[in-house]
């Protein structure tokens, strides 16, 4: 709790300073069209049509805003910009977090590993480097609670219960889609379709309860009409319709992208490659395997996770996996890019994975047991595999870094600090040490806040007025329309019209010029 609580806080600094992020697309996308979405909201104009950019957009349509969503037509209308954009973003935290814990003490994990596996999964790596995209984190925090109530659909007791269950199922797809994120939710269906598989292996009465949830997911799908009819109109008339295979492939995660696994600040900067979940988790993710007859579980849900994760990771391979390859050809689905972005799925299965070695670690570690050495040799795979790949990236870089690394040892043990202290923890655990399990708690908290806030960290922090004087204006009286490719958005804070513009579906453009 107050590892999560520490992680709230520090993504919370702009409410409490008054400023907002204005990293990547907040700053050139989200925050100037929601500028114009308030003031739409407060002087009562319709926000369907755009004037601002691209000599006019169908945003609506575009669903970058998610304009019909509840909690956006509340905290637009009433609070000022500033104040309404952070509170989007941290209610997003919270309400992920509060959906995996419900969802993880549903399966009978002790509170321990529940609220640890809340933090892995509502502060997870995924969801913090794309804090930019507001409407994707969004969607994303609902994977959890509809995992929950499918499970409540599909094994629950009581008649009533499960009907409640069904119309959560409902609401929570609605949701999604009236958030505006098609690629996200799309991710969420994946995850609830391998969730549901798995767990109807185990349930009873499968055919109906099935039914119901199939009835309750075309329910949630007539609910957000409002928003996907005009996403699907103006998905038709934008330049992504007739996106060549090479666009779906923007994004894929080269091959040996992987060594971010375990070395997260190899190649670069993690916002789109962010594999990173943590050294504490795979460590964990060792322990469960080592314990894969022993651990009082079910055996189906932990083998659909790691299915789900190695799922993932092959499709965000994207051109460079065949899966991937076969996907970009199906209608619709095809055209989304940024295969990496299937790392959403990898960091939930992996999190879910965690929480359940947590689980019984934590039941080793009370009671005593001494596991014997013989059985933890595995645990040394992940320091090993860390120490390869961050030599082979030091061969093949030809970097002041990669120099150092060949000439100093050293500065090669501190970056594999993290991951032998996870692994000497994870030992002291399975040994009879109770108190190694704190330990992990802190280093995993520890993690997360230097790797995956370090991102949030990359931009100061400005208010509205501030991100608006980041531009110039053009000399003089302007009585048209600004073509501005270097700002994309901002000069709407200045209230100025452009003829250019930045969207996630530019509309395809019927003049030349």
């Amino acid at each position: 709790m107050a590892a999560a609580s520490l992680l709230f806080l520090l993504i919370g600094l702009p409410l409490l300073s008054g400023t907002v992020y204005v990293e990547g697309d907040l700053g050139v996308l989200q925050i100037p069209w929601r500028s114009f979405y308030a003031r739409c909201l407060k002087s009562g104009d319709s926000f369907a049509w755009m004037p601002q950019v691209y000599c006019g957009v169908y945003v609506h349509g575009e669903g970058e805003m998610g304009m019909f969503h509840p909690l956006h037509l509340f905290l637009y209308r009433l609070l000022p910009l500033g104040i309404a954009v952070n509170i989007e973003l941290l209610a997003n935290y919270l309400f992920g977090w509060l959906g995996a814990l419900l969802w993880l003490r549903r399966w009978k994990l002790s509170s321990d590993a529940a609220l640890f596996g809340a933090l892995l999964l509502g502060f997870s790596g995924f969801q913090i480097t794309h804090f930019m995209h507001l409407n994707r984190i969004s969607v994303a925090s609902h994977i959890p609670w509809l995992l929950l109530a499918i499970d409540v659909v599909l094994r629950g007791e009581g008649g009533r219960r499960r009907a409640l269950a069904a119309l959560f199922v409902s609401l929570l797809t609605a949701s999604e889609l009236l958030l505006g994120d098609p690629q996200t939710v799309w991710f969420s269906l994946v995850a609830e379709s391998a969730y549901t598989i798995a767990v109807t292996l185990s349930a009873t009465d499968r055919a109906r309860r099935i039914l119901s949830l199939a009835s309750a997911k075309a329910i949630g799908l007539l609910m957000g009409g409002i928003q996907l009819l005009p996403t699907l109109d103006y998905y038709i008339g934008s330049a992504r319709r007739h996106a060549s295979l090479e666009f779906s492939y923007i994004d894929s995660v080269p091959p040996q992208h992987m060594a971010r696994l375990l070395v997260p600040w190899l190649f670069g900067s993690p916002h789109e490659y962010g594999l990173y979940t943590g050294v504490v988790p795979l460590v964990l993710v060792v322990w469960l395997m080592i314990r894969r007859r022993e651990t009082r579980f079910p055996r189906f849900l932990p083998a659909a996770l790691a299915i789900l994760s190695g799922f993932a990771l092959v499709l965000a391979l994207g051109k460079y996996g065949m899966l991937y390859r076969l996907l970009a050809r199906v209608p619709l689905i095809g055209h989304m890019r940024c295969p990496n972005r299937y790392i959403l799925l990898f960091h939930l299965a992996v999190g879910g994975l965690a929480a359940i070695a947590f689980a019984d670690l934590s039941r080793v570690a009370r009671h005593r047991e001494r596991t014997p050495w013989r059985l933890l040799l595995p645990f040394t795979a992940p320091p090993l595999l860390a120490t390869l790949a961050l030599c082979g990236w030091a061969l093949v870089q030809d970097t002041e870094l990669a120099a150092r690394l060949h000439h100093s040892v050293p500065l090669a043990l501190l970056a594999m600090l993290p991951t032998a202290a996870a692994t000497c923890l994870a030992l002291a655990a399975a040994r009879g040490f109770p108190a190694a399990l704190a330990g992990l708690i802190l280093l995993a908290a520890a993690d997360a806040t230097v790797y995956d806030l370090a991102l949030l960290r990359g931009r100061q922090p400005l208010d509205i007025a501030g991100l608006a004087a980041t531009t110039t204006v053009p000399p003089g009286p302007v009585r048209g329309r600004v073509w501005d490719s270097t700002t994309y958005n901002i000069l709407m804070l200045r209230d100025l019209r452009l003829a250019s513009g930045y969207s996630g579906f530019p509309p395809a453009r019927q003049l030349r010029g």
